[in-house]
């Protein structure tokens, strides 16, 4: 077993001297092994990029706590206001969870909800 940055740095070559010496017709299939362990790790690594994002709370709600956050300008309002307190644009709630919701939107992005016009 190897840790994830010894893989990497398996290369072609390494492969064949461990395969104890292929014939010259059969050289592909080690290249082979080592572009898919590469791909593999490579997948990898993606793979738990995004699920660290995923999980990241900080990434998820940045304004927790707070009951409105302007979908302009990102400022926090322990309120909800009808205009933004950080650049005074005018603010549409839903019926039914109280975020923010664009102006003309036909349904409430957090919840679902129907909106009136």
């Amino acid at each position: 077993g190897k840790t994830i940055d010894e893989a990497v740095a398996v290369s072609n070559k390494m492969v064949a001297e461990a395969l104890g010496g292929l014939p010259p017709n059969k050289m592909h299939c080690s290249n082979l092994a080592a572009d898919a362990l590469h791909k593999a790790i490579s997948d990898y690594k993606d793979k738990q990029k995004q699920k660290s994002v995923k999980e990241s709370p900080a990434a998820v709600h940045p304004h927790e706590g707070h009951k409105c956050i302007c979908p302009f300008c990102e400022v926090a309002m322990d309120e909800p206001y009808p205009y933004c307190s950080g650049c005074g644009a005018e603010l549409k709630y839903c019926p039914k969870c109280e975020s923010v919701v664009a102006q003309g939107a036909k349904t409430c992005a957090n919840c679902g909800a129907e909106l009136e016009d």
